[in-house]
């Protein structure tokens, strides 16, 4: 990424052994920060912004989540609430998350694993993880395994911050616009800028997408 002479903005991609570089208006990143240091900033003084930004914001965290769905809720009466923790894998919550879903028919746990085990577990298959999970339920629920449906897998290995802003935080034109001096049109969009929520990334989007039509309504403006 960077600036072309006109005061555009510039994309350099390769897809398919072919490169090409598209010009842009404006430019708007939508990653986690750990992949950022992955994309070529061209100039110097970018280039500083862009690892200023990514240093500020660098404070990785790692979950992994197995869901598994049973026939039933088999647990119910051993435990009722809608989470409990468990001793495995370095300390997890279980969640009940059929709890949220008065009367519903499906009956589903939800094991949220946090830190170096998430990471260091992330490496195993689903087949693995989910095999894992059920081995870790509690004596008095190791009969639910036979009430096993099926099971799904997510990993969010360094793509959460557990730090988000910053230790100091940014005003939130700094946050995102990097370099505004001759990037101006470059920005940022990112839960980690706010609070690693889907909310904050909502936020986030909608900060800079009122800067932008704010920016447009200006050249409007002048056009007129």
């Amino acid at each position: 990424i960077g600036r072309a002479g006109n005061g555009e903005l510039t994309i350099t991609s390769t897809h398919d052994g072919k490169t090409r570089q598209d010009p842009f208006d404006f430019v708007v990143i939508a990653l986690p920060n750990s992949l950022i240091p992955r994309i070529d900033f061209d100039g110097p003084q970018l280039a500083k912004a862009m690892a200023r930004h990514n240093a500020h914001h660098h404070h990785p965290a790692h979950y992994l989540r197995v869901t598994i769905l049973f026939d039933r809720p088999f647990w119910r009466g051993t435990f009722d609430d809608s989470f409990c923790m468990l001793d495995r894998f370095g300390g997890c919550c279980l969640y009940d998350e059929s709890s949220r879903d008065i009367g519903s028919t499906h009956s589903i746990l939800g094991w949220l694993v946090g830190g170096a085990a998430a990471q260091e577990m992330s490496a195993l298959s689903d087949e693995q993880l989910i095999s894992a999970a059920l081995d870790s339920l509690p004596a008095s629920l190791t009969h639910g395994r036979a009430y096993f449906v099926e099971g799904q897998v997510h990993r969010w290995v360094g793509s959460v911050s557990a730090l988000p802003g910053g230790t100091v935080p940014w005003s939130l034109d700094r946050r995102h616009q990097p370099e505004p001096i001759d990037h101006p049109n470059l920005f940022m969009v990112g839960d980690y800028l706010f609070d690693s929520t889907l909310n904050g990334v909502l936020d986030s989007a909608d900060y800079v997408s009122s800067w932008i039509a704010g920016r447009l309504s200006d050249f409007a403006g002048v056009r007129s």
